[in-house]
């Protein structure tokens, strides 16, 4: 929506569009996202844990509240939606952006709580046809 100057047509208003294109989202990238970090190097860097934590925590929010926020933001709707199984995971990807003491000694342990948080935040895969 315009506040000063023409209107942009490339703004979109439509959540109903935009709640289905998040949905999407969770499906047909961070689901494949989250097959690939457990194999691969990529999982144990600590870019990989603030994008993913924070990234499928944004798109979560978005669906639940009907708004786009900011990753931190985002990452508190996270620790009080998953819980304290999930806690350390989501407060080590907010170090990762903000600052402060990391949360793990070993990437090996990062990881394995940045795929189960992954795994308990995407919904349940789509049942085959």
């Amino acid at each position: 929506m315009a506040v000063r100057g023409p209107a942009r047509p490339e703004i979109h208003t439509d959540w109903p569009a935009l709640a289905a294109r998040t949905r999407d989202n969770l499906e047909s990238y961070w689901r494949p996202w989250t097959r690939h970090l457990r194999t691969s190097p990529l999982g144990l860097t600590a870019w990989a844990v603030s994008w993913s934590v924070l990234g499928v925590a944004r798109l979560q929010h978005t669906l639940a509240a009907g708004r786009v926020t900011s990753k931190t933001a985002a990452a508190e709707f996270a620790l009080h939606t998953y819980g304290a199984r999930s806690e350390r995971i989501i407060s080590e990807a907010l170090r990762l952006r903000c600052g402060g003491p990391p949360r793990y000694r070993t990437p090996i342990t990062r990881r394995a709580h940045l795929l189960t948080f992954l795994t308990q935040a995407l919904p349940p895969p789509a049942p085959n046809p």
